[in-house]
């Protein structure tokens, strides 16, 4: 599981008020192997903390993008395809990533705010 984002808004390395914290503690609890990468904070609430974005989606099956740092929202969707498992599911938590690009590549895809567009016919 990779944690993208750990401080509360974009681009500040602030880790107050952040739902980080929770989403990341509920998943520890949960037994779940949690990777966490933020460029901007050094805070990882007990997740193991990577340098670099491609250690954090190397081999991962889901990614969970917490804060909308501008590095995030430049995300390229094919490279994280090869570095990731077999359809792994990308939760977007900011909505930076076009649901119907990364469905094309074979994600699968829950956003904050959009129906289950898994399960709609985007992609035939």
């Amino acid at each position: 599981m990779s944690i993208l984002g750990i401080a509360y808004k974009g681009n500040v390395n602030d880790s107050r008020c952040r739902p980080s914290k929770k989403i990341i503690k509920s998943l520890l609890q949960l037994k779940a192997k949690v990777i966490s990468y933020d460029p901007f904070c050094k805070e990882t609430f007990g997740a193991k903390k990577e340098s670099s974005l491609s250690n954090t989606l190397k081999d991962s099956d889901c990614l969970v993008i917490v804060t909308a740092h501008s590095e995030f929202r430049e995300l390229n969707l094919y490279k994280i395809k090869q570095l990731t498992n077999e359809k792994p599911i990308i939760i977007d938590g900011r909505r930076i990533i076009n649901p119907i690009e990364d469905q094309k590549l074979g994600f699968l895809y829950f956003g904050i705010g959009y129906k289950n567009i898994n399960s709609s016919k985007i992609i035939n």
